[in-house]
């Protein structure tokens, strides 16, 4: 394995979080052997279980950004009556280690990901996002039933 290259795999939403403050503490400490030049590659592995609660967790919606980008802001407010029924990820595609979506993404931001699945850029579209909300939660639903 590489060592400049470390991969790291959480699941799970509150674990993600902790996790990464634990991890990111480690390695920015002045002593702890790492040097803070190497990269590190984070990847999320977020999966929705339900499992451990009745309740359905929430989706990831993820925004593809850059700082400045008003139509982001512009797409943001216009979901905001909506975001409290999904967890909002934003991803800097202008950040070294996001040049993957710089290359995919950078005539088309805002672009929004449900849960890995692609489903708007450019705007918000506030129907295509309620209908993809709608068709997760029915698939959730679908599942419980079946366990």
């Amino acid at each position: 394995m590489d060592s400049r290259k470390i991969k790291f795999v959480f699941i799970g939403a509150n674990l993600k979080g902790k996790l990464l403050c634990l991890i990111n503490s480690f390695f920015t400490k002045p002593n702890s052997g790492v040097h803070s030049s190497k990269q590190f590659e984070w990847t999320y592995f977020y999966q929705n279980y339900t499992t451990y609660s009745k309740k359905p967790s929430k989706p990831m919606l993820t925004l593809y950004t850059k700082n400045p980008c008003p139509l982001c802001d512009e797409a943001l407010e216009k979901l905001k009556p909506f975001l409290d029924q999904v967890i909002l990820e934003k991803i800097d595609i202008t950040a070294p280690e996001n040049r993957r979506y710089w290359k995919s993404y950078r005539y088309d931001i805002p672009v929004f990901h449900l849960n890995g699945k692609f489903i708007m850029k450019h705007r918000a579209n506030i129907d295509v996002f309620n209908n993809e909300l709608k068709e997760y939660y029915l698939q959730v639903k679908k599942e419980t039933e079946t366990t």
